[in-house]
């Protein structure tokens, strides 16, 4: 906070306690940026990255045919688009099409990201997809994984994490888009201590999922988060609470 203040002020003071300081001075400064701010986000290619989502629930719409359920994240999708689930533990998508879309009981002709919609899938029977899959929309291919590296932060007992350290071939329950999923990590260093970060461990999954770089899963047991990073099939960075 001291910075942060001190750059916006141009001023080289101690900030003892930022709650009571007087922030008027930095009014003109924030409208000054807030343009420039605007046009920056107004260049990012929100809509470039790759519409997907994990199935939560799937249901059978008598005389239309199976709805998978999940919460969209990247691009927009419509009727009409192809797609490809990617079952756990499989390494053959499921090829479909997307022919329905519907939100709190309307029915649309797309989906934005961000939130959870039922989507009727073409040609898909329900006992061919299972709750944990990943939807890829579009047309891109996804490689299922079952090794990589990561990056892990083990939280400390003050952060609410562990109490004891880890040694490698730790193998933690990792909650993967909707499904837990057993991993193992191996590590160079004897251990590593809560409260500290380890920039290069290496993961493997009992089941093969089809993650990507960026995606977050996290250990059932509040001790664990995990970010793809680079690997020999994809990337991963992991967070151990």
């Amino acid at each position: 906070v001291n910075n942060i203040i001190k750059l916006l002020l141009s001023e080289d003071v101690e900030i003892t306690n930022p709650d009571n300081i007087d922030i008027s001075g930095l009014i003109p400064v924030v409208r000054k940026f807030r343009p420039n701010c605007d046009d920056y986000l107004a260049e990012i290619p929100y809509t470039q990255t790759v519409a997907n989502f994990f199935i939560e629930e799937i249901y059978t719409v008598t005389g239309k045919g199976t709805v998978v359920t999940g919460t969209l994240n990247g691009a927009s999708v419509k009727i009409g688009d192809s797609a490809k689930i990617y079952n756990p533990g499989s390494s053959t998508p499921i090829s479909t099409i997307i022919t329905g879309v519907e939100y709190a009981n309307k029915l649309l002709d797309s989906a934005e990201a961000g939130s959870e919609y039922g989507f009727l899938v073409r040609g898909v029977n329900p006992s061919d997809v299972e709750r944990g899959a990943r939807v890829v929309v579009g047309g891109t291919e996804v490689t299922p994984v079952t090794k990589g590296t990561a990056s892990l932060r083990l939280f400390s007992k003050v952060e609410g994490g562990r109490h004891t350290p880890i040694a490698t071939k730790y193998r933690p329950q990792l909650y993967v888009g909707k499904i837990d999923v057993t991993a193992q990590l191996t590590f160079d260093v004897d251990m590593i201590l809560p409260g500290s970060y380890e920039d290069l461990i290496n993961f493997e999954l009992l089941t093969s999922m089809a993650i990507t770089k960026g995606d977050l899963p996290l250990q059932r047991s509040c001790t664990a988060s995990v970010i793809l990073r680079s690997t020999v099939c994809c990337s991963m960075a992991c967070l151990l609470f």
